[in-house]
């Protein structure tokens, strides 16, 4: 398993929107608020934005004929081959699941501090350990907010076991050039294990022109309307 990197500032993810109080319904002064404002009030925890997932043979997407493997979906859309997408915001995260429900029984925002069962410091939790040659059972991920300029709209990827080179490599190219300043293909990467075939995240890059439209795009998305 790849080790984590240092802990990097983690970007805001949606800005918060907050309908300003009428005369037939008065409410405190601290709660009446400009609709658009540049310090958000929501947590990541009060968010769930739609998630956009690399379909497997298990998927119920593939399973009810919607899909085939190694395409990508986003809630309320087709799936697709490959997407073009631009990454916005990005946070270290870790989940810990029950193997028998799959209930999310512990989370970490900040992948360091756990909320939860057994919850704390996850450096120190023994579910964040190798043990007899098996993964740990909390789940360590990059989790990255992104613009998908095919659906025109936003989702959330989250990197993890086979993904996280492609997380690392995002990663870098990120570290180098900014958010919202870089737009790539989103693809897949059929392999080949002892439970049979499945798909990777694969990132290809786009030329220049097509690259500057994709951004150009993007802000136009992004930038909140004026009062």
């Amino acid at each position: 398993m790849a080790k984590e990197e240092k802990k990097e500032e983690q970007q805001p993810i949606f800005e918060d929107m907050v309908n300003k109080g009428s005369e037939l319904m008065p409410v405190e002064e601290e709660a009446s608020l400009d609709i658009y404002t540049n310090q958000p009030k929501f947590t990541i925890e009060d968010i769930a934005p739609p998630m956009l997932k690399l379909l497997q043979g298990l998927s119920p997407e593939v399973q009810d004929g919607i899909g085939v493997s190694g395409q990508w979906v986003l809630a309320g859309f087709d799936p697709k081959d490959d997407l073009t997408i631009v990454p916005v915001s990005f946070a270290r995260r870790r989940e810990l699941r029950d193997e028998d429900t799959f209930a999310l029984v512990c989370k970490s925002y900040d992948g360091e501090t756990g909320k939860g069962e057994p919850g704390g410091s996850c450096a120190d939790c023994p579910m964040n350990k190798w043990i007899d040659g098996k993964p740990p059972k909390c789940q360590f991920m990059y989790s990255y907010v992104m613009y998908v300029s095919d659906y025109q709209a936003g989702g959330i990827v989250n990197f993890k076991r086979t993904g996280l080179a492609a997380g690392k490599a995002l990663n870098s190219i990120m570290s180098r050039r900014g958010f919202g300043n870089v737009a790539v293909i989103l693809a897949s990467k059929k392999q080949a294990g002892k439970k049979g075939t499945y798909y990777i995240p694969q990132l290809r890059p786009l030329d220049s022109e097509e690259e500057a439209a994709v951004l150009e795009d993007s802000k136009m998305f992004f930038t909140p309307p004026t009062k």
